[in-house]
Formats: C-alpha cells, structure tokens, sequence
C-alpha cells in the first residue's frame, strides 16, 4: 500500500534473457499492463534521452564487473512528462 501511494516500484533484470522484471507498481506508473516484461533496450526508452548513455554505461558496468549502479536518473511519465527521482 505504502509503494502504490507513493509511486515506488521495484524492477530486477534477468541476464540472461536480458529482460525486465517489474512490479505491479512501474507497470502502472509506465501505463502498461501487469506483467510486462520489457527487454532492457525497451526498459531504457522509459529514461530521459540525455540519460540513456550513462544508464546504459552503468548497467554494463554492473552486468560485467558487478559494480553498483546509479540512484539518480529521469525517467519518462506517459501522461506528465519526465519525473527525478533518487
């Protein structure tokens, strides 16, 4: 309850299939249905394009070497536009 009024989500990527995993909550916040599960190509077009890069930098990293990721990002709204978030 306390995630659905705040607008938390939570996601996991599996490696391999390279696919998304989101909660109930992302999936309502992107508009779409419980239970997708987006590719990690399609999981980045919900970021801000000037974020996409250094995302997608940091998740390799990560994948890689195991090193953390970032906490601070842009990410796309369907009906209000971009929302930061840490």
């Amino acid at each position: 309850m306390a995630s659905r009024m705040a607008r938390l989500g939570g996601w996991v990527v599996e490696v391999p299939p390279s696919r998304c995993l989101w909660s109930a909550e992302v999936c309502e916040i992107h508009e779409v249905p419980v239970g997708t599960y987006p590719t990690v190509e399609e999981g980045l077009a919900y970021y801000a394009p000037g974020w996409r890069d250094k995302i997608q930098k940091v998740f390799s990293e990560c994948v890689e070497h195991g090193t953390p990721g970032m906490r601070k990002c842009r990410s796309a709204l369907p009906k209000t536009g971009w929302c930061g978030y840490e």
